[in-house]
């Protein structure tokens, strides 16, 4: 009998007795924008790679598009290709990309196809989305809410409460660099009582920007 396309645990059976290594579809993550001086034309994101064996070994090479439409697996060849100057890590270690030549203000979005080393390509990994900073980042992070003076106030603090503890959630943070206080390149609650301490308790100040 013969049987096509067939998923074990491990492997696809292609009949014939053909096997393939069934391929690890890479998870992106978005994490934010970069950004020198007041150029906000970049998007940082970061993956874990996914290795040539399942989570073993090291992948041959990544595809990486993005769009200012969504991407399906339908059209992820219509999207622009990223080109990536390097090999891919081993499995389990953390990719980190920054895609430039992007134009501030406009939303992207963005998806990862991973091969083999028998060219055997992945399908495709979730997709992210990210507005590239319209304003930027400049001096030091908590400028929360975007205001065109770049001033760090209370206003901040409410932005970042609303956004982490709103039921719904408050609108994201402008640019999520900004709101990265701490340069831990994620956002979490320690960015808040990072900035709270800043304001009330003559805490650090945050991390200058990129």
């Amino acid at each position: 009998m013969f049987l096509q396309g067939i998923w074990d645990a491990c492997n696809v059976f292609l009949g014939n007795g053909r096997f393939i290594k069934r391929i690890i579809v890479a998870s992106l993550v978005l994490f934010f924008g970069l950004v020198t001086s007041i150029s906000a034309d970049t998007v940082t994101l970061s993956w874990t790679a996914v290795g040539n064996d399942r989570r073993e070994g090291t992948a041959s090479e990544y595809d990486v598009r993005y769009h200012t439409s969504p991407i399906s697996e339908a059209n992820f060849y219509d999207a622009t290709r990223f080109v990536v100057n390097r090999k891919p890590l081993p499995a389990g270690a953390t990719e980190t990309l920054i895609v430039d030549g992007l134009v501030q203000g406009v939303r992207y979005f963005f998806a990862i196809k991973t091969a083999d080393s028998w060219n055997n390509w992945s399908t495709i990994s979730n997709v992210v989305s990210k507005v590239a900073c319209v304003e930027g980042c400049v001096g030091i992070r908590g400028n929360i809410d975007g205001d065109l003076i770049q001033e760090i106030n209370i206003k901040d603090i409410v932005y970042m409460v609303d956004y982490y503890f709103g039921n719904p959630s408050g609108p994201e943070p402008h640019c999520l660099v900004e709101a990265d206080i701490d340069g831990s390149l994620s956002l979490d609650i320690y960015d808040l009582i990072y900035l709270v301490n800043y304001m009330f308790v003559n805490g650090s100040p945050p991390v200058f920007c990129p």
